[in-house]
């Protein structure tokens, strides 16, 4: 929800996998890369989450074929 703003191709949750370095988030439309310390300030405190850090992360989103 937070990336919407960022880029409105992204489409809706689905299901994600964690490793080691991130999380990869599937979507109706792609897939995200979330880096981990990311997707732990969210947890922690998502105040924190800057918009560049969101740009950054909805610009790395990769559309289905």
């Amino acid at each position: 929800m937070r990336l919407t703003p960022h880029n409105e191709t992204i489409g809706s949750y689905k299901n994600h996998s964690i490793y080691d370095d991130g999380v990869i988030v599937k979507t109706s439309r792609g897939i995200i890369h979330f880096p981990k310390m990311l997707i732990m300030q969210q947890f922690e405190n998502p105040d924190l989450v800057t918009d560049t850090a969101l740009f950054n992360v909805a610009s790395s989103f990769k559309p289905s074929a």
